[in-house]
């Protein structure tokens, strides 16, 4: 009976061991992933990725959130990579995992979303990408209110949409509530917020609004050169 007991102490604590092991080694890879990816290495941290996701899958329940990070983070890198067929379905399965561990009106859930309308966008879907944008932005507005980045993101990502396509009005709305929201947060000036500027003045341009586009652009290139002058 002994021997039993000090064997099945002996298989909690191997077990206990190789799970931290699993974690530290997930942990590392992933995080390591991340930093590449905000480097623009896009190879290496799709590697990095690669190497996280099959940690997450050898260790981790099938409806864990490291083997669903692992997924967004893999996809994001096959998005930069064009390899658009390929993040897809990552995307779709870390989407799955999320409504079930977080709930379909999460954060999590959106932010998958708003990963999910960048590939379509990156892909020339367009319709697709706004109904993901759309569905993402209906969750974070319901979660943390209108005045917030994260809101602010999903509206300038629509904008661009509509700029991109050549919908001028619709773009209007949505860059305006984007610098809407920057103003009311008191978001510092950068070379973002001067790009945002231009393109909210040709859309004002196209659409026979050449005063606001004037007085925007202007705005714009003050900004560029306060930022010059750093």
């Amino acid at each position: 009976m002994q021997f039993k007991k000090y064997f099945l102490i002996y298989i909690l604590v191997t077990e206990l061991v190789c799970g931290l092991q699993a974690k530290s080694e997930w942990d590392t890879l992933y995080n390591e992933s991340v930093r590449s990816y905000q480097r623009g290495n896009y190879t290496k941290s799709s590697e990095l990725a690669l190497a996280a996701l099959k940690v997450a899958r050898q260790n981790y329940d099938s409806q864990s959130s490291e083997l669903s990070d692992s997924l967004n983070e893999l996809a994001l890198n096959y998005t930069a990579l064009r390899h658009y067929l390929e993040a897809k379905p990552l995307y779709v399965r870390a989407l799955d995992i999320n409504r079930k561990l977080y709930g379909k009106k999460s954060s999590e859930v959106a932010t998958i979303l708003n990963n999910l309308g960048g590939l379509y966008i990156a892909w020339g879907k367009y319709d697709s990408s706004l109904e993901k944008y759309k569905d993402a932005l209906n969750i974070r507005r319901k979660i943390l209110g209108y005045e917030h980045t994260e809101v602010a993101s999903v509206y300038l990502a629509i904008g661009n949409l509509y700029y991109s396509s050549e919908n001028y009005k619709s773009a209007i709305k949505n860059f305006e509530n984007t610098m809407e929201i920057f103003k009311i947060l008191d978001v510092p000036y950068n070379i973002d917020y001067a790009v945002l500027g231009d393109k909210l003045a040709d859309s004002y341009e196209m659409t026979g609004k050449s005063k606001k586009a004037d007085e925007v652009r202007s705005r714009a290139a003050k900004i560029r050169d306060n930022l010059k002058d750093k």
